[in-house]
């Protein structure tokens, strides 16, 4: 992937961010994080993506998730997990006492 290629996808995380922020929020309110599964992550988390995107290959998705985490959103405690087939990048804002983190 390269510098333009991540530019282009940060820039997409970040309009969903402006897009669904409400005053007071920080980005710590936004979880991303990835997987191979995205209906399964759903599920697991109670949430409503606000954003996916299918890179071509593990290595990319971990680089978008470090990104997003250098950027302040919240990853959780496991970045980088997952295996070759885990290649969907996704956010979702955390609403507490509904979404599981």
């Amino acid at each position: 992937m390269t510098d333009t290629e991540l530019s282009v996808i940060m820039t997409r995380f970040e309009l969903a961010y402006i897009s669904n922020f409400k005053y007071g929020e920080t980005k710590r309110n936004y979880y991303c994080g990835i997987t191979n599964d995205l209906e399964r992550r759903a599920k697991e988390h109670n949430a409503n993506f606000i954003l996916t995107k299918e890179m071509k290959s593990f290595e990319e998705a971990k680089i978008v998730e470090e990104a997003l985490h250098e950027k302040g959103y919240y990853t959780g405690k496991q970045l980088g997990n997952g295996d070759e087939d885990t290649v969907h990048v996704y956010m979702y804002k955390i609403i507490p006492g509904v979404t599981i983190e």
